[in-house]
């Protein structure tokens, strides 16, 4: 089947053909090609992904259209990937879809498709926001909504535009969990200083006199 766009947000109807990526002009080593039983599963995956989509999981569906891509490797998937990760607000995600989509369909990608992807991934880059987060500990996790993203520190991260939560954590240390506002095309630094669980407690001994009370009677 030949290969169509619906850029209204559908997804592909053809679906993986088992075959490498075509049409990239570079030479590259030729990948194996997938056993039949991989490419009967990778469909299964494909039209079980199309069923979600169409019913409003897109969660369900981009994981389905990813282990169909890992079975049986096709370009076209890769478009799915970057329609359903747009479902799911994770432009980030959509934008690199988009990206391999171009690069691994090459010459047979037409030109008005590659035109049209090419306005949307504009479109999709404004709406990211690049995040940079310093720690005074090195060996500290840096998470975005859950997601490490780095160790220490990280620079100038792409994280999707709107509000995320930034949660920064290491032994020995109190968490520091905090939400900020990433407009899309802005760059946004903070710094976080992570505080000590172990209390330094400066112990004063006082002399201890037993009281023996007096002995007699008046």
């Amino acid at each position: 089947a030949g290969l169509v766009l619906l850029f209204s947000g559908r997804v592909f109807a053809d679906g993986p053909t088992g075959a490498p990526p075509a049409g990239t002009g570079t030479a590259t080593t030729p990948k194996a090609e997938p056993t039949e039983a991989k490419k009967q599963e990778a469909r299964i995956r494909y039209q079980k992904a199309l069923s979600l989509f169409d019913d409003g999981a897109f969660d369900a569906a981009l994981i389905e259209f990813k282990e169909g891509y890992a079975l049986a490797p096709s370009f076209r998937i890769l478009y799915n990937m970057g329609v359903t990760s747009e479902r799911l607000k994770d432009f980030v995600g959509a934008v690199r879809y988009y990206e391999q989509f171009l690069k691994d369909g090459g010459t047979d990608v037409k030109e008005d498709q590659r035109t049209a992807v090419g306005e949307q991934l504009q479109l999709l880059k404004g709406r990211i926001a690049k995040l940079t987060v310093k720690t005074n500990v090195p060996t500290a996790s840096i998470l975005v909504d859950d997601i490490v993203v780095g160790v220490g520190e990280v620079t100038a991260k792409e994280v999707n535009s709107g509000r995320r939560r930034i949660t920064v954590t290491a032994s020995g240390y109190q968490s520091d969990q905090r939400s900020i506002d990433a407009p899309g095309g802005d760059t946004v630094s903070i710094d976080v200083t992570l505080q000590s669980t172990q209390v330094t407690r400066n112990v004063h001994e006082k002399a201890y006199i037993p009281w023996l009370g007096i002995v007699g009677t008046l």
